[in-house]
């Protein structure tokens, strides 16, 4: 029987003083988990606030989607902060750091090979983020500003 599987994660609060609270992340994931219950996905991992930093979401991830089988469903939903450099765009992490965002954020093209190389085929992600109060960081502008 195949499984229905979520990774719901939502950073509200961050570590890094300088990049803004996400109001009603948490919130927004706790109702998003319990809607996913209602349809079935009693398999979810959740990871809120202090829980979602860079190293254990890649591992949640990793562990996660290497399980997948064929017929399994997978889901999974973000809600934080969210910006998008070099061509690149990246998820935030509780633990994400001003001075070397790149590198302490998420790449979403690694969680997209995640996906592709599992043999599970219905997925379905939510990516509640968007770029607002992190391109008002010093050093960083999002894809659409007018500063070439």
């Amino acid at each position: 029987m195949p499984d229905k599987v979520a990774l719901i994660v939502a950073v509200e609060k961050y570590t890094d003083s300088g990049i803004p609270q996400v109001d009603y992340a948490e919130n927004d994931a706790i109702g998003f988990s319990s809607a996913m219950t209602l349809h079935g996905y009693t398999n979810q991992q959740i990871l809120l606030n202090a829980q979602a930093t860079k190293t254990r979401m890649e591992s949640y991830m990793r562990r996660t989607i290497g399980r997948l089988r064929f017929d399994d469903e997978f889901v999974f939903y973000y809600a934080g902060h969210g910006f998008s450099n070099n061509g690149h765009n990246f998820i935030t992490c509780h633990d994400t750091d001003t001075s070397d965002l790149d590198k302490t954020s998420l790449k979403l093209q690694k969680l997209f090979g995640l996906i592709d190389a599992s043999p599970c085929k219905r997925v379905a992600m939510f990516l509640d983020c968007c770029e607002s109060g992190i391109t008002t960081l010093a050093r960083k502008r999002g894809i659409y500003g007018d500063d070439v």
